[in-house]
This record gives structure tokens, C-alpha cells and sequence, in this order.
């Protein structure tokens, strides 16, 4: 719970360390279980974009295990992909009609 109660830098530093241990095919599953999979939802809601592209690095991480796949959709995680998704294809939208003009 230390992840959300502290400045941006400190915030960015845990999300760091979420998204180091998650990479490690031996530590996803305890990662998910122990509360990272919400953390790293909330995270890739952020309005932060540092902390945004950290959370969608730790989902990424998380999805490669079969076991862990299931909990990210029912934990909502595969509406916020395609948020970041729709996002960024917003903001090439918006850079394409700046560079228009």
C-alpha cells in the first residue's frame, strides 16, 4: 500500500521494483497474488505517463504466465490495455492533425 502514498518519485521507484520482480518467471505468480496485479492495473490508469507505462510493462510481464492470464481480465486489467491502446492511437491522431497543419 506504500505504492500510492508517497511522491511521484518514490511512487515511480516502487513501480520499478513491481515491475523488476514480476520479470522474474519464479516471483509472477507470488507478484499477482501478493496485490501487484491491482496495483499494476492502477497504474496503467495513472495520469502519470511514467507510471502508466510502468504499470502496462508490469501487466505485460504478469500476462506471459497461462495462470496469471485469467486473473488480469477478471481484475478488469484487459479494459485498461485497450484504454492504452486507444490512448496512444489517440495521440498519434492528435500529433498527425498538428503536424497538418
Amino acid at each position: 500500500r506504500v505504492l500510492f502514498r508517497f511522491d511521484v518519485q518514490t511512487n515511480l521507484q516502487a513501480a520499478v521494483a513491481m515491475r523488476d520482480f514480476s520479470s522474474n518467471v519464479n516471483f509472477k505468480t507470488v507478484m499477482a497474488e501478493e496485490g501487484c496485479l491491482k496495483r499494476a492495473i492502477e497504474l496503467s490508469q495513472d495520469i502519470n505517463m511514467e507510471l502508466r507505462i510502468i504499470g502496462m510493462g508490469i501487466l505485460r510481464h504478469l500476462s506471459v504466465k497461462t495462470r496469471i492470464k485469467k486473473p488480469i481480465i477478471e481484475e478488469g486489467g484487459s479494459l485498461s490495455i485497450g484504454e492504452n491502446v486507444r490512448f496512444r492511437e489517440f495521440n498519434s491522431i492528435v500529433i498527425k492533425t498538428f503536424c497538418d497543419f
